[in-house]
């Protein structure tokens, strides 16, 4: 029994190889399979082999295996539009080419690679939104994006990161430690720059909020005051304009800077024009002494009008390089001692001659500070 098994197996082996090496014979050309299945169609020599056609709207092929037809595509043609759908639901459009309007859930899927010269949405789907999710699209380069009118809102939108679900962010880099990353926060826009580790940023270097202010570091200006603060150094080659103040840790550099707030500078300004205006303070002669607070600033201006003599100036809150001006107007025929009399005040020295007014004359007295001494001038103007 066991020799007429194994001469069994040994025959039907014999008839699979022959069976193999023959029909590489017979498909050796078009003419050896014509009839070997349920339609074989084979031209003498016209490109146009077979055509299928309809004399109503669209042409479809169904194409299926194991006896389901509901299991297998549907080829159609219609009105120039070559689709593939699923034969379970016509509807959805799984592949179209020429089509126009895909449904949103139409799908293509590549095993190997897609080449092709251009990728986008249909301008007539209200979707319009190409979608990479939880992709790495490493290794692309040369992206044109071309806006389209009254996509959102008014005018041409070009190009939209995000949606309305919160922050959202992107890194441009050439190395790890060389990222930058812009975020949103609400209506502020954000700038890092801090050498990440693990691509996490802590240090906002650049900022702008929704009012335009500018600011470095982690400083805000959500209170719309115009406030600049700059931690390096700001360039400017043209005007600077600010409705409130300037604080510059680093250097700043402009033509023209106008600040109308209190600006505080602890490193170099450089401008080819510096208007700096303040506003006057007005003082008075109390028991011949005219008191002076020049407020920690390196410029103060400051009127007086008097009807006493000025017999002492005292001085106080002054700072190296403190420079501070008087107006002075006499109300009656009054006297400012100087240094013949002399004038008196802590820590004052004077350069003058006792300056004498008539009722209605008018004088400038002026002092300078060495953060010690206050070195005083003045002079009448009839």
């Amino acid at each position: 029994m066991g020799f007429l098994k194994f001469v069994y197996i040994i025959r039907v082996y014999v008839y699979y190889i022959i069976f193999y090496i023959s029909n590489l014979f017979r498909m050796s050309t078009g003419y050896s399979i014509q009839g070997s299945h349920a339609a074989d169609f084979l031209s003498a020599n016209v490109s146009e082999t077979l055509t299928i056609g309809n004399t109503g709207l669209a042409t479809t092929i169904r194409i299926y295996d194991c006896n389901a037809p509901l299991n297998g595509y549907l080829l159609t043609s219609s009105n120039g539009v070559f689709t593939i759908n699923d034969a379970s639901d016509s509807l959805p459009t799984r592949v179209g080419i020429g089509s126009t309007n895909p449904l949103p859930n139409a799908t293509l899927q590549v095993a190997g690679t897609l080449l092709t010269s251009n990728i986008g949405t249909y301008a007539t789907n209200t979707n319009n939104t190409l979608f990479f999710n939880n992709t790495n699209l490493a290794n692309i380069s040369n992206i044109s994006v071309s806006g389209q009118t009254n996509t959102i809102g008014t005018g041409q939108t070009t190009l939209v990161l995000g949606n309305n679900t919160g922050a959202q962010s992107l890194i441009l880099s050439d190395i790890n430690t060389a990222q930058w990353k812009i975020t949103t926060a609400g209506n502020n826009l954000n700038f890092y720059n801090d050498n990440p580790t693990g691509g996490v940023f802590t240090t906002s270097r650049f900022h702008i909020n929704q009012n335009g202010n500018v600011g470095t570091n982690n400083n805000t200006f959500d209170d719309g005051s115009g406030n600049a603060t700059v931690a390096g150094t700001l360039g400017v080659t043209g005007t600077s304009t600010f409705t409130g103040a300037v604080a510059a840790n680093g250097g700043l550099t402009t033509t023209t800077l106008t600040a109308s707030g209190n600006s505080t500078i602890t490193g170099t300004l450089n401008a080819q024009n510096l208007i700096c205006g303040s506003n006057s303070s007005a003082l008075t002669v109390a028991t011949n002494k005219l008191s002076v607070n020049m407020n920690s600033k390196t410029y103060s201006v400051f009127t007086c009008s008097t009807t006493t003599n000025i017999q002492t100036v005292t001085v106080t809150n002054d700072i190296m390089g403190g420079q501070a001006v008087v107006y002075i107007t006499a109300g009656a025929a009054i006297s400012i001692y100087g240094n013949n009399n002399p004038l008196g005040g802590t820590g004052v020295k004077s350069s003058y001659t006792t300056v004498s007014l008539a009722n209605g004359a008018k004088a400038i007295l002026l002092i300078a500070s060495d953060g010690n001494t206050k070195y005083v001038s003045c002079a009448a103007y009839v």
